[in-house]
């Protein structure tokens, strides 16, 4: 069973010590006295935890945003804000992927034609052995009839 958000954070007292036995004072030692400080820091840390720092995050972050936008001109994406992602979807990812696809394909097309080459040439080569062969037989076989 778990505590309250009373005894965890805002009591003065500890929180009762649910657990029976010595594993409940292993893990809950028992306090005979909490002074006024102790229950005032933990209500500090609650606030800091739980409500600033949300805050802070939030607050940071949106300004952030809001000044990444106004300095590239881009306020108007806040007036409607579906049309907005879609825009920026557009100038961002959307011209990453293409710029991608474009590339992809022209090493495709180059790669194609690089083994197109390599093989014209390579039947370029077997014609000119074929050649060499029959120029030296044509050569050879007079010499071979004396």
């Amino acid at each position: 069973m778990g505590y309250s958000f009373k005894e965890m954070w805002m009591g003065r007292d500890p929180p009762p010590n649910r657990w029976r036995g010595s594993s409940g004072q292993a893990h809950y030692p028992y306090k005979e006295f909490q002074p006024a400080w102790s229950a005032r820091m933990k209500q500090r840390k609650f606030l800091a935890l739980w409500i600033m720092a949300p805050v802070l995050v939030t607050t940071f972050t949106s300004s952030w945003c809001y000044y990444i936008l106004k300095s590239r001109g881009w306020l108007h994406m806040l007036n409607n804000p579906l049309e907005g992602a879609a825009e920026l979807y557009d100038l961002t990812l959307r011209r990453y992927f293409r710029e991608l696809k474009a590339e992809l394909y022209s090493y495709r097309e180059r790669s194609a034609y690089e083994r197109a080459i390599a093989k014209e040439q390579e039947e370029v080569m077997a014609q000119f052995q074929k050649y060499e062969e029959l120029s030296q037989g044509a050569v050879q076989s007079p010499s071979s009839k004396d």
